[in-house]
């Protein structure tokens, strides 16, 4: 097994340390034939940096770290081999930038001579002069050509890390094919364009590598608060994330510091990422692209990113929880939801405005738990809030706020919620629940079951 670069940004450490390194050097013969001024956005903790890096010992003709790479054998046919270039390489990661005009500045210095430019970043501003001013460039973000620029695909996963699946295989006691399986459900899933390659988040798979454990890595640099409240204020269903969005290229494509849309912000972030496209309407469909991302996500919604949250005991046990509807015990499942509601600190010290709010809470909490969820299921005449199914039951929960919950359990046959399990052999079990704002949970419940 060779070095992983964890947190390693310099393709020179990476090359003379000796460390793992999927080669991305056919990348940089493409940009050279294609044009001279790029933007690329790619999420955070996703090899952009060492990306730079790359073009960088590139551009000062360092021949001696690129042997054995793709780039070399194309290097050495080319007239002008190994040329040196003036560099200007800028980042604005640790810049302190208070005067007015210090952006705008250095980005007007960087560009005056227009040479080969490669400008890449999470998010493109949309009011942000740089984009506006600047009419060649281009902007390979959706790129179905350069999709796999960043990030790890499935051939380099197989092929540069043989040893580290083996290894991490052997410790989890599972096969090769198992391994790669796993490591697919978790960190894979990332998609850039509408027919592109798959790629890996590189941060993520490293890490499992390291520590040889199908971890969530990547919320553990950081906790994306501000796209938790993004969604919470939206009043969107969270399970719209896990079963697909549909947006066109320039609404994924334009972030507004100024508006209300989260849709660019998670998927530029990579919370989201293509999983399909309408050919016939040129739209995206956009979702959470793996269980490290999704679970990793809802994981964090139910205490809504507060870092003083401390859940009471057993508040949210998922053995207890499951084994409750496993044997038809409601009141006690619902008991634990009510302790784990009313320990929320909501976001802004505010108790959720609407029903919305409330279901997304607790469809985070249904979809953590591993049961088969459904939110927002239609019926001929409706759609309820929430389908669980067990082997044995299906529960139908129906919630309001500030009502009473004889109501909500009235709109199950109302609406007909159940009509569509009655054939399936299974139990049903009616669920109507009502949510207080004053006292910021469930404050009283209804159950009408078969078992």
């Amino acid at each position: 097994m060779g070095k992983l670069p964890i947190g390693v940004q310099s393709f020179e450490k990476i090359i003379n340390d000796g460390f793992v390194y999927a080669d991305k050097t056919e990348y940089i013969q493409k940009l050279l034939n294609g044009g001279k001024v790029y933007f690329l956005s790619r999420p955070r903790r996703f090899g952009k940096s060492l990306f730079l890096s790359t073009l960088k010992a590139y551009f000062e003709g360092r021949k001696e770290l690129f042997s054995g790479l793709k780039i070399y054998d194309f290097e050495e046919k080319s007239p002008s081999s190994w040329e040196k270039y003036p560099i200007i390489y800028i980042s604005f990661a640790k810049g302190d930038f208070k005067k007015e005009t210090g952006l705008s500045d250095a980005i007007s210095y960087s560009l005056e001579e227009k040479k080969f430019v490669f400008i890449t970043g999470v998010t493109k501003f949309s009011k942000v002069s740089l984009f506006s001013d600047l009419n060649q460039l281009e902007d390979i973000s959706l790129s179905e050509e350069y999709a796999g620029i960043c990030g790890i695909t499935e051939e380099e996963l197989e092929n540069t890390f043989a040893s580290e699946i083996e290894a991490l295989a052997k410790k989890n006691d599972i096969s090769v094919e198992e391994c790669i399986e796993e490591l697919k459900k978790n960190y894979d899933g990332y998609h850039f364009s509408a027919g592109g390659i798959g790629v890996y988040n590189p941060f993520s798979l490293l890490n499992c590598f390291s520590n040889k454990d199908f971890e969530r890595y990547l919320f553990a640099t950081g906790t994306p608060t501000f796209l938790i409240n993004a969604i919470m204020k939206s009043g969107r269903p969270i399970e719209d994330m896990s079963e697909g969005i549909s947006a066109t290229k320039d609404r994924m494509e334009n972030f507004r510091a100024d508006q209300s849309d989260f849709v660019p912000l998670f998927y530029q972030s990579g919370y989201i990422s293509i999983v399909g496209y309408d050919k016939k309407f040129r739209t995206y469909k956009l979702a959470f692209p793996n269980n490290e991302v999704e679970y990793g996500f809802l994981e964090v919604i139910i205490p809504l990113a507060s870092p003083k949250y401390e859940a009471p005991d057993d508040a949210f046990s998922s053995e207890k929880m499951t084994g409750y509807l496993e044997n038809c015990d409601v009141d006690s499942f619902m008991t634990m939801i009510k302790a784990l509601l009313v320990s929320l600190p909501y976001y802004e010290g505010e108790a959720p405005s609407n029903e919305q709010q409330w279901r997304n809470v607790v469809y985070a909490i249904f979809k953590i738990l591993g049961q088969y969820v459904h939110a927002e299921v239609h019926s001929a005449r409706g759609r309820s809030d929430c389908i669980v199914e067990t082997g044995s039951f299906v529960y139908i929960f129906e919630f309001k706020q500030d009502k009473t919950s004889g109501e909500a359990l009235s709109q199950i046959d109302e609406k007909g919620y159940g009509i569509p399990f009655i054939s399936s052999g299974k139990k049903i079990v009616k669920i109507g629940a009502n949510f207080s704002t004053e006292l910021r949970t469930l404050d009283d419940w209804k159950v009408e079951k078969s078992c």
